[in-house]
Parts: C-alpha cells; structure tokens; sequence
C-alpha cells in the first residue's frame, strides 16, 4: 500500500541516509505509540507541500512508502484540528512495530 510524507529537508536527509524512516522520541500520537503521519493521496500531499512552502518560506518534499497492507492503526479522513495535517485531508497514522520500519521509501 503506497502512502505519502511531506517532510522537510532535515527529515528528508534523515531518511535518505537511514534509508529509513526515524521513530520519534516523546511525540503524542493517537495510538500512545511512536509513528508517522502519511497522506493516502499523492496529490493531497502535493498539494500539502505546496502551500506549507508558500506560507513558510521553507521548502518541503513528499517521500513514498510502500507499507504493509496491515499496518495501518488509525485513520481521520478529515484531518482539521492537527497542525501536521490540513483541513480536508485523508490522513492515515503508521506506527513503528508494525510495518513502518521495513516500508520501501521512494522520494518523489
């Protein structure tokens, strides 16, 4: 199952030189375990991108992974009230543990 990342260059470099993606230390998430947030749309991520690069003034990149199908714990699918995720966005939460860590990564 492909998922999307926006990330910013120090994430990005991270994962590139890991070719991994790095649990985070004391990070509340849904489930109480440590994970990321992906989008499920290439283009929702996109799109993510684009206007966080605009707002901020940063430049932000989208990196593929390839999950297990099972590894997905918690879904919002109208993401407004993070500020990782925008408004009206399908959101997915992957925890590590289960399939994160063995994900293939792809930078678009």
């Amino acid at each position: 199952m492909l998922v999307y990342r926006v990330v910013e260059k120090g994430e990005l470099d991270d994962i590139v030189r890991r070719s991994q993606f790095n649990a985070p230390a004391g990070k509340s998430t849904p489930t109480g375990a440590p994970g990321k947030w992906f989008y499920l749309s290439s283009s929702d991520a996109l799109d993510t991108a684009v206007d966080w690069s605009s707002k901020s003034g940063r430049q932000f990149f989208i990196v593929e992974a390839d999950v297990p199908d099972g590894s997905i714990r918690y879904s919002q699918p109208n993401i407004d009230a993070t500020i990782t995720m925008p408004s009206g966005k399908l959101g997915v939460f992957l925890e590590f543990g289960i399939g994160l860590e063995d994900a293939k990564i792809r930078v678009v």
